[in-house]
């Protein structure tokens, strides 16, 4: 594992907190209204079938499905390919959980030697 001491993500303004925290409160509304779904996709570079997470837009004119992506998700073990930037509040970009460096690595398998 990384072992990554104090870095920081340069967020260029207050803007960029807030698009964190609207990604976060658009998904909570798709998963509330069903309207999410792992698809497997190709990736345009590599021609890889990978996994991500769309939302599924159905027209009500002539029922085709619109899928937008949100996210690739890991095929192996999310633990074995990354770690947090810092083991306090600044890896939290923006969450639905209040969340503190005490319940955040206090008992998860998280890379502890960040410290």
């Amino acid at each position: 594992m990384s072992k990554i001491k104090d870095k920081e993500l340069e967020l260029e303004d207050s803007k960029d907190k807030e698009f964190y925290e609207d990604y976060i409160t658009a998904l909570q509304g798709l998963f509330a209204k069903g309207e999410m779904a792992i698809v497997a996709c190709e990736e345009h570079d590599t021609g890889e079938v990978i996994p991500v997470l769309c939302s599924i837009k159905i027209s009500q004119e002539d029922q085709s499905v619109e899928l937008i992506p949100f996210a690739y998700l890991f095929k192996d073990n999310p633990y074995e390919k990354v770690s947090p930037i810092s083991n306090d509040e600044k890896a939290i970009l923006a969450s639905q959980a209040v969340v503190t460096p005490a319940n955040m690595f206090g008992s998860t398998n998280i890379d502890k030697s960040l410290n």
